[in-house]
């Protein structure tokens, strides 16, 4: 007997449009499995039904049906209870009758799929979201550098108080003394000055002066010289600069007092130096750095005599 046509398995879906493919497909399936399950079915070599089973030359859902060409004695055979199509002689049932159940059922396996592809193409139709920029965190302001303190950079000098111990001459000089000056407890350095027409050699032998002592060892006129005595300098009058009474040999000279926090570096480079230099004048008898006065020991370093302004080098 013929069965009945299967049920349809087409579902009512809220959202517009989403299942519409997907339920043409079903029913177009159910109208074809329906028409070959009730003997209606038309497709080339499709027999008569015999005993309730429907006999063909070809498998009507098979697409590539006509690429094959089947021996006189193979036939294919619809199974009455699942409609699966068989191959006679090889087979005689149904391999998976759990699977072919003569519907449409199957194809609720492809549901997940293309709902899950109908919300992707949704989603892509959908207007992005703009995205909220996170507000950007400012930056901290770096601390300036060392460099940028004057009285760090003061600091990379190292000016000292010393005692001048001996004066003597420079071969072939005529302006050039050659010192030994101890600069610090128990050290004791040479020391090349252009002093010899501007301070007499009793007057700088056993002075106490300020000096440099940081920076790069010179060479002049074949002797090597180690340190600097300052002084200060203007319309060819040179004045030396004087530490307060008291103050020590090796005691550090300071910018109003304040030490800086580095330690100055064993070289002053001249990048440096060429900067400090510039900041060094008298005001009111004075040695100042950038208008501070320098000091040491509780006292002023002094460069008496000298106008205001006059540069010390």
């Amino acid at each position: 007997p013929a069965r009945p046509p299967p049920p349809s398995l087409r579902r009512t879906h809220t959202r517009s449009g989403r299942m519409a493919a997907i339920d043409a497909a079903i029913e177009r399936c159910e109208e074809m499995l329906s028409a070959s399950l009730l003997g209606g079915a038309t497709g080339e070599g499709v027999a008569a039904a015999s005993g309730g089973v429907l006999v063909s030359r070809t498998d009507p859902d098979d697409p590539w049906a006509n690429e094959v060409t089947l021996p006189p004695w193979v036939e294919k055979r619809r199974c009455p209870t699942t409609g699966y199509w068989m191959t006679a002689p090889f087979e005689s049932q149904c391999p998976m009758p759990e699977v072919f159940k003569g519907d449409t059922t199957y194809l609720k396996l492809l549901n997940p799929i293309i709902g899950a592809v109908a919300d992707a193409n949704e989603a892509a139709a959908q207007p992005k979201a703009e995205k909220k920029e996170k507000p950007k965190k400012e930056k901290k302001a770096a601390p300036p550098p060392a460099d940028d303190d004057p009285i760090e950079l003061f600091g990379k000098a190292k000016l000292v108080v010393a005692k001048v111990k001996e004066v003597g001459f420079v071969e072939n000089s005529d302006k050039l003394y050659l010192c030994q000056v101890q600069v610090g407890p128990d050290e004791v350095r040479q020391v090349v000055t252009g002093l010899r027409k501007h301070v007499p050699q009793e007057v700088l032998e056993g002075a106490t002066v300020m000096t440099i002592i940081n920076l790069k060892t010179a060479k002049l006129a074949g002797q090597l010289s180690a340190a600097m005595i300052m002084c200060g300098v203007t319309d060819g009058k040179v004045t030396l600069a004087a530490p307060p009474a008291g103050a020590t040999v090796g005691d550090r000279i300071f910018v109003g007092g304040a030490e800086p926090k580095a330690p100055p570096p064993k070289e002053c480079k001249s990048k440096f130096w060429d900067r400090i230099k510039v900041q060094l004048t008298v005001q009111g008898g004075v040695a100042t750095y950038g208008g501070q006065e320098l000091v040491v020991g509780g006292g002023k370093v002094t460069v008496p005599d000298m106008p205001d302004g006059s540069p010390i080098s």
